[in-house]
């Protein structure tokens, strides 16, 4: 290879060494031609929402011995002096299998739904993560699972929900009103975590922030009834990158090999220079029908070129 070449091949790579991934030269007419293969940067990320509902949820009371799993409501909160001022608390979990593994969860809200007008101040409720299995069937305030207590009656700080809340809402008295709980690092770092250690998930326990004041409990609608807690999740994905794996030349094109993904459309784009300059499409792949390797060509030229493959 004369010097200049080397000199200048060892230029690209000395400048870009995390970009450049392989460097091809050749000769046509007399004048150097040097295409730079970028390994794949066009990496679609796609945006999406789900609505789940509880896929099981219970409340546990000291005025209703229960278990109190499979109504149309739960009550939450601490009762009036008729009922000595007794306190409730919900238990709700949500499954995320219609998330994708690996999405990265943007923003999460929990709506509920008062289902009778209550007397009583509003009240702010918050969101705990459990730390330990319960039961929907079973669970009472004494009772976590069938032949099982909570650490101490109604569940203990630390024990069986963790300290640290989750989320607020501050739930008002009216009838059909939904209420929510805005989305916060707390929500986002729970499903994050129940998404990637599904085992780990037991849901939350929902409680009133000061449960020494009367008048706060509510029934809200539970997933058996028509107006069941709605959670929305919305998440991104990101698509697998295609990965350059070959690059040759044959009959005067450089031919780029690249791992291709049934159903999605490929683009082979080039641009002068390897770190600026707007980049040009060259050749298109349609959908593949199956996984497989694939190649796409672009006619030689003179001067630099410099290329990726994305996804379309």
């Amino acid at each position: 290879m004369p010097e200049h070449v080397e000199q200048l091949a060892h230029r690209i790579s000395m400048s870009f060494p995390r970009v450049v991934r392989r460097l091809i030269l050749c000769r046509r007419l007399q004048k150097i031609f040097t295409a730079g293969l970028l390994l794949a940067s066009i990496q679609n990320v796609r945006a999406a929402a789900v609505t789940n509902t509880p896929a099981t949820d219970t409340f546990i009371s000291v005025h209703w011995l229960g278990p109190n799993g499979g109504g149309i409501d739960m009550v939450i909160g601490t009762q009036g002096v008729m009922a000595e001022e007794a306190l409730n608390r919900g238990l709700m979990k949500f499954d995320f299998s219609n998330i994708p593994a690996g999405a990265q969860i943007n923003s999460v809200t929990l709506g509920i739904t008062v289902t009778k007008s209550p007397s009583g101040p509003t009240g702010t409720f918050e969101l705990h993560r459990m730390l330990r299995e319960w039961s929907e069937a079973a669970s009472t305030w004494e009772t976590r699972i069938a032949g099982e207590q909570w650490g101490e009656p109604g569940g203990e700080v630390g024990v069986d929900y963790a300290a640290a809340v989750s989320g607020t809402a501050e739930v008002g008295n009216l009838a059909g009103q939904t209420y929510t709980f805005a989305s916060s690092p707390g929500m986002i770092a729970d499903v994050t975590r129940w998404l990637t250690n599904a085992a780990g998930n037991h849901g939350w326990l929902v409680k009133a922030e000061t449960e020494e004041i009367a008048f706060t409990a509510r029934r809200v609608g539970s997933s058996e009834g028509s107006a069941a807690p709605r959670l929305i999740v919305n998440y991104t994905t990101a698509a697998p990158r295609p990965v350059i794996d070959s690059a040759a030349l044959n009959g005067g094109q450089l031919c780029v090999g690249f791992n291709a993904t049934a159903g999605k459309s490929y683009v082979l784009e080039r641009r002068a220079a390897v770190d600026s300059g707007s980049w040009t499409e060259v050749a298109t792949l349609p959908p593949p029908a199956a996984n497989g390797p694939a190649t796409l060509c672009d006619p030689l030229g003179t001067g630099n070129g410099f290329y990726r493959i994305g996804e379309l």
